[in-house]
């Protein structure tokens, strides 16, 4: 597997999307028109401080965010390419990662943000009022927001809603894991993983979150389908129907949002 990260050039636009503009620049990584910046680099600061592997935060102001460039390749890019033995370090280090970050202790016991306000992040924009006391006020307001869709019916809306996860735990969750947000390198022979783009982050009530985030993300990448087999290594395979539907539920419930 070749993870070597990319010979490095003076600047370079990454990506551009309705939302925001990526460079890359002299060593680090320019997010800008990100309208969460602060939200993000809370997130940041917060799982820094952890044996989670994330990008050094640099600067933030209220539109932009600025880190650490991390010398690595995106997970997509070299997958196909990975041994069985490289696979299975990936899901080893991906099951810790995950393990640890959905046990952090939180500040607050809202569902929202790491700073105890409304959700302002890439996975539900600004659409929260307020942070929610309890998964029945979070999902009274996704059943709000779903019934007003023009994509879905009330009926349809609400049967989504009846089929979220009901625990009401306090979780960090990543939101967006996919295989362009886990950056691949090696050393000594060992696969080493970095985790990026934490602009989807929030505390959410299941671990659910989470996994729909992942099995969203990444279909049909490599031959085999090996983003598949990584997720399902993580989460185990969601033979279970009840199971199967609270993470559909989950996945309409985003793409409503996006």
């Amino acid at each position: 597997m070749d993870t070597t990260a990319p010979s490095p050039i003076r600047a370079c636009v990454l990506q551009v999307g309705s939302m925001h503009c990526v460079v890359r620049k002299e060593g680090a990584v320019h997010k800008m028109n990100m309208p969460f910046a602060r939200a993000e680099a809370d997130i940041l600061r917060y799982v820094g401080d952890t044996q989670i592997p994330v990008p050094r935060l640099i600067s933030v102001s209220p539109n932009s965010i600025c880190m650490e460039e991390v010398q690595a390749r995106m997970l997509d890019t070299c997958i196909d390419r990975m041994t069985c033995n490289e696979l299975d370090q990936v899901i080893r280090l991906l099951k810790h990662y995950l393990a640890e970050l959905h046990q952090l202790p939180l500040p607050h016991h809202t569902l929202g943000q790491l700073d105890g306000g409304p959700y302002r992040n890439q996975m539900f924009s600004d659409f929260a009022p307020t942070a929610f006391n309890n998964v029945v006020e979070f999902h009274a307001w996704l059943a709000s927001h779903l019934c007003q869709s023009q994509y879905l019916s009330p009926e349809h809306a609400m049967l989504i809603v009846s089929r979220l996860p009901v625990t009401d735990h306090r979780i960090l969750v990543h939101g967006d894991l996919r295989p362009q947000n886990i950056m691949v390198s090696q050393s000594d022979g060992a696969v080493q993983i970095n985790i990026v783009d934490w602009g989807s982050a929030a505390i959410l009530p299941s671990t659910l979150w989470e996994e729909a985030g992942m099995r969203m993300g990444g279909a049909g990448i490599g031959p085999g389908d090996r983003w598949k087999y990584i997720v399902d290594s993580v989460w185990g395979s969601p033979d279970d129907p009840g199971h199967a539907q609270a993470l559909n539920a989950i996945i309409e419930t985003q793409a409503v949002f996006r």
